[in-house]
């Protein structure tokens, strides 16, 4: 029988950085107001007194998030017991003035969080999946196809996603775009390209105002058969959520990028989302994750969780009632984190398979994150 670790000698954090990095995109994105001409992520790393080092990464969305982990959550944690995650996180909410907790500082102790999960799964020799419960070491995904931009052609990227719907996916996601008529165009091509089992997702990315605004738009589309509509205001109106899902009948799903746990629990009281959207890289880490997962199965809401499937693959496999992973195409144009992300889980059949080794089975690399170091200068 192995020993378990002495956390308190050789899992003492010696150390936490963060380093934020931008790729330039081929081409810029527009997603709802944004125009996008690159991704800049944020690198966190928490190192253990044995040398132990766990990882996390997220899109910064060009905020200081950087900052907040090596000027306020560093100092506090150092010499802190690495394995008791919770405590940690403790120890930083207590000593942070509560105005600041949503929002960048959320997103930066998110990060570290998750890394110290990383270190924790590498220190037992276990992957994190297994030590959060490990349900099934297989998870549906959820693709987000090729975004479509001003100019671009609605029946070519249709045409794509009908291709990836026959390798397996049962739940495609496409972007809204700015036209409500290249946009109907878009949804008519994919539909037409389906095959039988898949669904389609439409982000709206938090676009519009009103529900009247909202529902004049939607008119114009060709929502049938939607798996669900995703984001259409920002996440806390929740009442105007609720009403649009009561006088359209669309599904909504809910809760991309939201910091604030209370935002998601309003939105479940009020009976405002058929699907319930989370991020442990913004919502305060896995352990919260967690939480909001067992709120949302009391209210019998299912959880899609938010991008980053190499951190939420190890979550949908160990916990039941979510629906699964969502990932970018490998090469995707939108999404670049092929560039720095080596070794991704294996997808096959629509499936992507949580890894066997200790920790998130993160394998980055760390001589292209540096070079694209905005920070290396200072």
């Amino acid at each position: 029988m192995n020993a378990v670790p002495d956390s308190r000698s050789g899992g003492s954090i010696a150390a936490v950085e963060a380093f934020t990095a931008t790729f330039p995109l081929a081409r810029p994105v527009q997603i709802g107001g944004m125009l996008i001409a690159g991704r800049e992520f944020v690198f966190v790393t928490v190192t253990t007194v044995d040398g132990h080092q766990g990882s996390a990464f997220a899109l910064s969305r060009g905020l200081p998030v950087g900052q907040v982990v090596r000027g306020n959550l560093a100092p506090l944690l150092v010499g802190a017991d690495g394995d008791a995650i919770e405590a940690c996180v403790d120890r930083c909410m207590r000593a942070t003035p509560a105005p600041a907790w949503p929002g960048i500082w959320m997103r930066a102790m998110s990060l570290v969080e998750i890394a110290l999960w990383d270190a924790r799964g590498k220190r037992l020799g276990s992957p994190v999946w297994r030590l959060l419960g490990g349900h099934d070491r297989d998870v549906p995904v959820q693709l987000v196809a090729d975004y479509l931009t001003e100019g671009g052609d609605a029946r070519a990227v249709g045409e794509r996603v009908g291709e990836l719907s026959h390798e397996g996916y049962a739940i495609i996601k496409i972007a809204r775009t700015p036209s409500p008529d290249l946009t109907r165009e878009l949804l008519r091509s994919s539909h037409h390209s389906l095959a039988e089992g898949t669904r389609l997702v439409v982000d709206a990315a938090w676009c519009w105002r009103t529900v009247d605004e909202a529902r004049l738009e939607l008119e114009a589309w060709d929502c049938e058969g939607l798996a669900w509509l995703e984001d259409p205001f920002e996440p806390g109106a929740a009442v105007a959520c609720a009403r649009l899902r009561r006088e359209t009948g669309l599904r909504l799903g809910v809760g991309d990028e939201v910091t604030d746990m209370h935002v998601l629990l309003r939105l479940l009281a009020l009976d405002a989302v058929d699907v319930l959207r989370a991020d442990a890289t913004s919502l305060g880490g896995i352990s919260a994750l967690r939480t909001i997962c067992a709120h949302a199965a009391a209210h019998g809401v299912p959880v899609s969780f938010h991008a980053y499937g190499e951190v939420h693959l190890h979550c949908a496999a160990a916990w039941p009632g979510n629906l699964g992973v969502e990932i970018f195409e490998p090469d995707s144009a939108v999404y670049p984190i092929a560039q720095f992300v080596h070794d991704r889980p294996r997808v096959t059949a629509g499936r992507m398979f949580a890894p066997e080794v200790p920790g998130l089975g993160l394998s980055l690399d760390w001589e292209r994150i540096h070079h694209h170091n905005v920070e290396r200068e200072a």
